[in-house]
């Protein structure tokens, strides 16, 4: 492993430790008002959404939908709506595209 490499990873750590560090220590004396723990529920929604958006719209050159991502995607919006669960949405999702792309591997 290079230096470069191993400097980055240290980098990395510190900037991690360092920017979650306060919010631990400070989290614990403090209480955060209610409209702020409403606001950090919808954390993990922005994330997969985040996460989960731009393939849709960038996987292919010229910025044209994928119908696999799009039939993926649709089966996780129907799966997550029904099950209200986002891990079986994700894997429904996943099988989707993994199937799609056998299909077109054959």
């Amino acid at each position: 492993m290079s230096n470069e490499v191993l400097w980055t990873i240290i980098g990395m750590g510190l900037a991690t430790y360092l920017t979650r560090c306060p919010a631990l220590l400070f989290g614990a004396r403090w209480a955060l008002p209610a409209r702020v723990y409403r606001a950090l529920s919808f954390a993990p929604l922005g994330v997969f959404t985040s996460l989960s958006i731009p393939p849709l719209f960038l996987s292919e050159p010229g910025h044209s939908w994928n119908p696999a991502y799009l039939a993926g995607a649709l089966v996780a919006a129907a799966m997550g709506w029904k099950t209200r669960q986002p891990f079986w949405a994700m894997v429904g999702g996943v099988i989707v595209v993994a199937v799609w792309r056998g299909m077109e591997a054959v």
